[in-house]
């Protein structure tokens, strides 16, 4: 007995291809429709376009099980791309429409234009990120554990220029001046030892020692609880290891630190309240010279620091141990594959960071109106004296992997909650922008053709990519399903241009007066029912 099925097709959700061209088609269609009526949004969606192909193109490395290492790392490097993509397309589409628009002559003129902009902003981001549901839609790559994958790969890789980035600006604080990535190190740890170990005898220190207290408790327990020292012990004959007196002393260092952690606490709030001079006279001059010598005695900090260190790499060899025997090597690689991405941002940074800055500065600055602009560029140059150029490239690329980890985060919840299903995230999240692009372009668009079209584009899309996954779910992707689609799309288009052709003759009567401003709430009612019980035959 013969089948049209191909028994060798994987039966993962992945859509049908006759199902997925008429939905990409179509997309396109209504997308190059609106982009064709409406002005000045062409370069942004083309660019936030280029984000959103590489976060359909971080989602897909991430779920690959070959090369995993390096394809998470390729992934944490597209993190960059995508959030810079998305910032062009709804920030960056902002600043050039005002630089368009303003400045006006009246009151009255800014109203309108406030709101063109606001509209043609959501055209883009709504144009953006159809382009973005019609790529996932593509292979059905969205599912909970990709985007919660890709969400910790991005959080990995941003994690190298944030603590670079929090080391160079710290620096420049402390100093009060810039480091520059030679020199941030050795001056950013003198002014760090100065602080730990020689602080000023001129007030209590109270704080940052009982700090110190409570970072070494806490690292003793955890080295403690790291490394085999029961079995190391032995035992006392009974052939088990005494593993009572651990614990009783893991307790007494958890509950010292704890009580260290709320003194330390109370101590912040004391010295912050009163001045050294207040302070002395509330303590009496015998009790505060007793505190102030011992908050800054070198040697009680610099055993409490020594204890820590010492504790601190306990703890981790202990964690790296248990890692190694219990790890692979693989999952060693996948693991460091967003580090190094990260790694090379950050190095990318420090390259290029004083031409980043010219070309933001001057870019952004041209983009102002007078006198805006004027001091957009007094305080840009204050900044970039003071801080460094690479400190701030580095700070900024680590708040656009942000953007690119909250994008993901809504996405996770999204899914997590149900908005976006496993089945069809990716054509749900396209028909759905793509309504919101057409419902702001409603307000800039005269012809009313052009977003009947794109309505019935935006069901096209959500209704076959639908129906193309479950069919290939159901069968296979390379099964020979061609005319049921071809059915399916005919019979969608067929209910979709009646419903569109009946409300735009119902259109047309109102514009030319045929119906009386009597009867117009009633047709616009008996219109909108139609509508919906056309709608509801198109889903079916």
């Amino acid at each position: 007995m013969t089948t049209d099925v191909d028994t060798t097709a994987a039966r993962t959700g992945t859509p049908t291809r006759t199902s997925t061209a008429l939905a990409l088609v179509a997309g396109l269609a209504v997308i190059g429709l609106l982009l064709w009526r409406i002005d000045l949004v062409l370069a942004p969606v083309l660019v936030g376009s280029v984000g959103a192909a590489c976060l359909a193109a971080g989602l897909w490395l991430v779920g690959r099980d070959r090369w995993e290492p390096i394809a998470r790392g390729l992934a944490g490097l597209l993190a960059l791309p995508v959030a810079l993509g998305m910032l062009f397309a709804t920030v960056g589409t902002g600043l050039l429409l005002a630089a368009t628009f303003f400045p006006v002559g009246s009151r009255a003129e800014l109203a309108v234009l406030s709101l063109r902009l606001v509209t043609q902003v959501g055209v883009v981001a709504g144009c953006v990120f159809a382009v973005l549901g019609i790529l996932l839609g593509l292979r059905n790559i969205v599912d909970k554990d990709t985007v919660t994958t890709y969400f910790w790969v991005s959080i990995q890789t941003a994690a190298v220029p944030a603590v670079v980035g929090t080391v160079f600006a710290a620096g420049a604080v402390l100093t009060g001046r810039e480091l520059g990535p030679r020199f941030a190190g050795a001056r950013l740890l003198d002014e760090l030892l100065r602080w730990i170990f020689v602080p000023g005898r001129l007030q209590t220190h109270l704080a940052t020692l009982l700090l110190f207290v409570t970072l070494a408790a806490v690292m003793v327990r955890a080295a403690i609880g790291a490394l085999p020292i029961a079995e190391l012990l032995g035992d006392r004959g009974t052939g088990e290891t005494d593993t009572l007196g651990l614990s009783q002393l893991r307790s007494v260092l958890g509950l010292a630190g704890l009580l260290a952690g709320i003194a330390g606490f109370l101590a912040v709030l004391l010295e912050l309240a009163y001045q050294p001079s207040d302070l002395r006279r509330l303590l009496g001059l015998e009790l505060y010279g007793t505190l102030v010598n011992l908050s800054t005695a070198p040697g009680i900090r610099s055993l409490l620091v020594l204890t820590l260190v010492a504790s601190t790499g306990a703890w981790l060899l202990g964690v790296g141990l248990q890692r190694m025997a219990t790890g692979s090597a693989r999952a060693a690689l996948r693991r460091a594959g967003p580090f190094a991405a990260g790694g090379l941002v950050t190095a990318g940074c420090i390259v290029f960071g004083q031409p980043i800055t010219n070309t933001f500065v001057n870019e952004v600055g041209g983009q102002l109106p007078p006198p805006f602009n004027e001091a957009f560029f007094t305080y840009a140059s204050a900044i970039i004296d003071f801080f460094g150029a690479s400190t701030l490239v580095i700070v900024a690329a680590t708040l656009v992997l942000g953007v690119t980890v909250g994008l993901l985060f809504v996405f996770r919840v999204a899914v997590f909650a149900g908005y976006l299903s496993d089945e069809t995230a990716g054509y749900s999240l396209a028909s759905g922008s793509l309504f919101v692009a057409a419902a702001f372009a409603g307000t800039l668009v005269t012809e009313a053709w052009v977003l009947f079209a794109a309505l019935v584009g935006v069901f096209f899309v959500w209704d076959m990519g639908r129906y193309g996954t479950t069919l290939g779910n159901e069968v296979g992707r390379h099964a020979t399903t061609r005319d049921a689609e071809l059915v399916h799309a005919g019979g969608t288009l067929a209910v979709g241009l009646l419903g569109v052709g009946a409300a735009y003759g119902i259109q047309r009567l109102l514009t030319i007066d045929a119906v009386g401003q009597t009867t117009t709430a009633v047709v616009a009612l008996v219109g909108a029912l139609a509508g919906i019980v056309f709608l509801v035959m198109a889903l079916r």
